[in-house]
């Protein structure tokens, strides 16, 4: 027989019978009900504002940021086509009609120009040194030259890379051909 029935009260500052003992809640932030009431809003803690009704809209990007975001890619892209120079040189289709130091020389040349056009297209977007409009047409042509040096010289790259690098290429192709995005009034030019 206990002395009382189990309490298992939503306040969390209530003790809770167990056993014969009422042993006090624990303080702190786990010091909630044990069991969720789903029709309440939840709420943990410092982030309960995330579920407020005041954040039910979530505030887009700023153009600046997404103009920030789509140079620094393009940029880091470019800069990560330098890497080939480093790599040891073996290609699927052009090892049989190619010797060893013409592989080296034609790999250079894809991971050179690629690295060039993205750096390039990125300086045109922001509008330095080259001029803007010609950022899609630098990305476009850039992107398919890395998409072929990428098939011709696949297994050069390390896995990770190889897929991060189609991936980005894969996306300006349909960020600018199929979606046509950004749109001009985003990029403010």
């Amino acid at each position: 027989m206990r002395d009382s029935p189990v309490r298992t009260s939503l306040d969390p500052g209530k003790s809770k019978h167990l056993g014969r003992r009422l042993l006090p809640r624990a303080p702190g932030p786990f010091a909630g009900p044990n069991f969720l009431n789903l029709d309440e809003p939840a709420r943990s803690g410092p982030r309960h504002h995330v579920l407020s009704p005041k954040r039910q809209e979530a505030k887009p990007m700023s153009p600046q940021l997404i103009r920030t975001l789509i140079a620094g890619a393009l940029f880091v892209h470019g800069v990560g086509h330098t890497l080939g120079f480093w790599m040891p040189t073996r290609s699927w289709v052009l090892a049989r009609f190619l010797g060893e130091p013409t592989l080296r020389v034609v790999s250079s040349v894809f991971w050179v120009v690629s690295a060039i056009g993205f750096v390039a297209a990125c300086l045109a977007f922001l509008g330095i040194v080259i001029p803007h409009e010609w950022w899609r047409s630098l990305a476009l042509v850039t992107a398919v030259l890395s998409l072929v040096g990428l098939i011709l010289f696949i297994g050069n790259w390390p896995a990770f890379n190889t897929v991060g690098a189609v991936g980005m290429n894969v996306a300006v192709l349909v960020a600018l051909l199929w979606a046509k995005w950004p749109p001009e009034s985003l990029i403010g030019r």
